[in-house]
């Protein structure tokens, strides 16, 4: 039904009434998850307390840290995967709400289950010198 209302939606207004309807979701959710993480110093508590928000989602997420600047998330469920077979500017702001919450220097989709994947993978990437733990 979600998809059917974002197709009327996007007939009825055009696709800018999408992206905006996809610009406030990704504001709602980054000001939910800085405020679970506004009292997390480190890069590694902030990732992995936004694995754990994630993981109340639904997402069924699982953190590997690679190196001391580097972790790969990998999300095995989607919540949104009807949304994002349809709208792959869901995937993309997902994407930058991971980069903006973390405040991460890059964060890369590897793999995505829109696209058929098994699951979602990104790489996460903070800068060395705002390691802090």
């Amino acid at each position: 039904m979600t998809v059917n209302f974002l197709n009327d939606i996007k007939d009825l207004y055009g696709q800018e009434s999408i992206n905006q309807l996809f610009d406030r979701r990704k504001e709602r959710l980054f000001q939910s998850y800085k405020s679970s993480m506004a009292d997390k110093q480190s890069n590694q508590e902030k990732i992995k307390t936004f694995a754990k928000l994630q993981d109340e989602k639904g997402y069924m997420s699982q953190l590997n840290k690679i190196n001391d600047s580097t972790y790969e998330l990998m999300e095995y469920n989607c919540p949104i995967l009807a949304v994002a077979n349809q709208f792959k500017l869901a995937c993309e702001r997902e994407t930058s709400l991971i980069k903006s919450v973390l405040g991460a220097a890059s964060v890369e989709r590897i793999m995505c289950r829109a696209d058929g994947e098994a699951h979602c993978r990104f790489m996460i990437k903070f800068k060395k010198e705002d390691l802090q733990g």
